[in-house]
């Protein structure tokens, strides 16, 4: 799955200043959240192909994802913010803050980094952090249905959602391996509710019911249940075989002390105020 930074060749312009410079890191952000760009509404006009595109998941996109954030807080910090605006310093503040404790947490060598956003997760897939959870819920709520384009888009989309559930699973498999196993208590729930969300796969079920609901959808409904039933569902069925590989050598406690590299992640200390996304 390419990324959509590098769908977009996005590139950062330095000479940029003031507000300006805060939408470009703004878009060098969406375009490694692309899902992100449609919840805010922006996936229109030179940005319209973000609507089609979904979160590199895998390692390696994660890897570009921190990469493209440590080079976007350099240009914050050397920027000229003494002749702004009040808000717009606070902005700068904001991000520098957001950036750097996100930069932290891609650090350490598992987990889920939220930047900007609150649900920070030691583990890639558990029981309230995962595509299996998130998914379903964007496609139902968020992923518009209003154009011919916009079904185009739905399938563009469904169609990349083996490749991001395989990415989800090379980092939990990298973590299984380090000895990153979640508490066995919050396993069972993860697997309870991973199985629901199989069952549901194999059946097409709640990712295409938008589609089949829609009169601009319905048409490819078919097309959108056989992705799902023969693409989506064994990709949720891998993710399913390493939580119960997890589960074998699970214990029941609890803290992050007790993981690998777990007091290093206790340390990192959050910025002064709530991250926020950059202003768009």
């Amino acid at each position: 799955m390419q990324s959509a930074a590098k769908q977009l060749k996005i590139a950062p312009t330095p000479q940029l200043g003031g507000a300006p410079l805060l939408d470009d890191i703004a878009y060098n952000l969406l375009a490694h959240e692309p899902e992100r760009a449609t919840g805010l509404g922006v996936d229109t006009g030179k940005y319209a192909p973000l609507r089609s595109q979904m979160e590199d998941q895998s390692r390696a996109g994660q890897n570009a994802y921190a990469a493209t954030l440590r080079a976007d807080l350099a240009r914050v910090r050397a920027a000229d913010t003494s002749g702004l605006d009040p808000a717009t310093r606070t902005s700068f503040e904001v991000v520098e803050s957001a950036y750097a404790t996100a930069l932290d947490g891609f650090a350490l060598p598992y987990g889920d980094v939220a930047v900007g956003s609150w649900r920070n997760a030691p583990y890639v897939v558990i029981q309230n952090v995962g595509s299996y959870i998130d998914l379903p819920r964007f496609f139902d709520s968020t992923q518009p249905l209003n154009e011919a384009a916009d079904a185009e888009a739905y399938l563009a989309r469904l169609n990349s959602v083996p490749e991001v559930l395989a990415g989800e699973l090379e980092r939990m498999q990298v973590a299984t391996d380090m000895g990153v196993i979640p508490p066995d208590f919050l396993l069972t729930k993860a697997v309870t509710q991973m199985k629901a969300t199989l069952e549901d796969a194999m059946q097409g079920g709640s990712l295409v019911a938008p589609l089949a609901a829609s009169d601009i959808g319905k048409d490819v409904a078919g097309q959108a249940a056989e992705t799902v039933k023969t693409k989506i569902a064994p990709a949720l069925e891998a993710q399913l075989a390493e939580l119960f590989r997890q589960q074998k050598s699970a214990t029941s406690v609890p803290g992050m002390a007790a993981r690998p590299h777990g007091r290093m992640a206790m340390n990192i200390t959050p910025g002064p105020c709530a991250p926020a996304p950059p202003p768009i």
